[in-house]
């Protein structure tokens, strides 16, 4: 029988190198994650637990999905909680305990007045309701009669911040709104010492009727939040006791202190983040006078005055010829580079944008292709509008509503960016990059 014998040289790639800014490849279908929900879908807020699985809270529903982008069945049903299977509303904020559970503030209504009061809700890892919180896992609190929670902050000693919203009561008119800020024990019931009985109504009168679209704790216990009314913004400032912190930026309008105001003309989409010295990055987009749309961040020490950042305090994406671009999130890495997300708008088409800058507020030119990196959901309405970095800093998973037209109702995107360069692994069989032989024979 004949000898066969021949050689074979093999140099295998595990993967090819990717660049920061690059679509993560082993994320859903290259690197996108498309969701559809009955109705209109608005994303409000992305979160990732420690074991890497994604939690979305979209209106009406929070969706948990596994690392890899796929929906997570072991929770709710089929990936998903229904907020109206618990006679709720959720709103625009949750967070996830260190023992694995959810809160979620939202509204529920009054059984007395027939109207909505706040209540935060505490669901088990699993996604069904934790019935050892409040009534059935549900705390309500009535405010005016007409309330809804916006955002929640946990603090390390586990009680319980929320923000809540209430609007539009008929007995108070003209009523163009206000905020109130709620403390709870870990057990729900209220924080006696906290403001008065718990309570503490933030207003800041060149925001009147505004709604908290953002807020962190600080280290030292001090409570941040930006207050936005679809014109106007301002980030206020509490001490750990709920009282307005005055040695917050005095000036000539809030002689007490207490408030930033974000002077920019026709501001959207605001929003902030913290770095590690407890400066402020500001997220901020404004249309001026000739209808030119500027995103720009600015950044504040750390009590509230301007600091020190790319041109005279702020760090401007200039509109290009035919698109401009539109900040919705921010949020600052480990090492203290800023990541910002949004929209380019070419032509009445929007895709996910973002941005990252160095500390000081110059644009990272290698990140992405020229210093933005983008992703196409459905290709004409992709708005970006949450981001959440996971815990290895590797990665950063961007949350919005997209659709294929101006009209269709948005859907769910998902898309997962790399942050760092991903190095190939070594050639060969054994990883030592010289070329293997293999001898087969007949």
């Amino acid at each position: 029988q004949a000898l066969l014998a021949f050689a074979l040289t093999l140099s295998l790639f595990a993967f090819a190198s990717a660049a920061p800014g690059d679509l993560d490849p082993t994320f859903g279908d290259g690197g996108k994650v498309i969701t559809d929900m009955p109705g209109d879908n608005f994303a409000k807020q992305v979160e990732i637990q420690p074991d890497g699985k994604i939690v979305a809270l979209v209106n009406g529903y929070l969706i948990r999905y596994n690392s890899n982008g796929k929906l997570d069945n072991s929770f709710g049903t089929s990936g998903v909680l229904n907020s109206s299977l618990f006679g709720a509303y959720f709103g625009d904020g949750f967070a996830i305990l260190p023992d694995g559970k959810f809160l979620i503030v939202g509204a529920v209504i009054h059984p007395a007045l027939a109207n909505l009061a706040s209540a935060v809700f505490r669901f088990n890892p699993n996604g069904t309701p934790d019935t050892t919180w409040g009534v059935n896992g549900v705390v309500s609190t009535l405010i005016l009669g007409a309330d809804s929670g916006n955002k929640v902050l946990v603090q390390p000693d586990g009680k319980i911040i929320t923000f809540v919203f209430s609007c539009c009561h008929a007995a108070y008119p003209p009523d163009p709104g206000f905020s109130t800020v709620i403390r709870y024990h870990a057990d729900g019931t209220l924080d006696s010492a906290f403001g008065s009985g718990g309570f503490v109504s933030i207003s800041d009168a060149r925001n009147a009727g505004g709604a908290v679209r953002q807020a962190e704790l600080q280290a030292d216990g001090k409570i941040l939040f930006l207050n936005h009314n679809g014109q106007t913004a301002s980030i206020g400032r509490l001490n750990a006791n709920g009282t307005l912190d005055t040695t917050f930026i005095p000036n000539s309008f809030e002689p007490e202190g207490g408030f930033i105001q974000i002077y920019t003309n026709r501001v959207s989409g605001n929003t902030f983040a913290l770095q590690s010295d407890g400066k402020i990055i500001v997220a901020a987009t404004a249309t001026d006078s000739r209808g030119i749309t500027t995103s720009r961040l600015l950044r504040f020490t750390a009590n509230g005055g301007y600091d020190s950042f790319g041109t005279n305090g702020s760090a401007a994406i200039a509109p290009q010829t035919n698109r401009y671009f539109e900040l919705n999130s921010v949020f600052v890495q480990p090492d203290d580079k800023i990541i910002a997300g949004g929209a380019i708008i070419t032509n009445s088409s929007r895709s996910f944008v973002l941005f990252r800058f160095y500390r000081y507020g110059e644009i990272e030119t290698g990140f992405g292709t020229g210093g933005f990196a983008t992703a196409t959901l459905r290709g004409v309405n992709d708005h970006l509008t949450a981001l959440a970095i996971q815990p290895d800093g590797t990665k950063v998973v961007a949350l919005g509503e997209i659709a294929i037209s101006l009209t269709e109702p948005y859907k769910i995107g998902l898309a997962r960016f790399l942050l760092t360069t991903r190095r190939p692994k070594r050639f060969g069989f054994d990883e030592d990059s010289k070329a293997n032989r293999a001898f087969f024979r007949d």
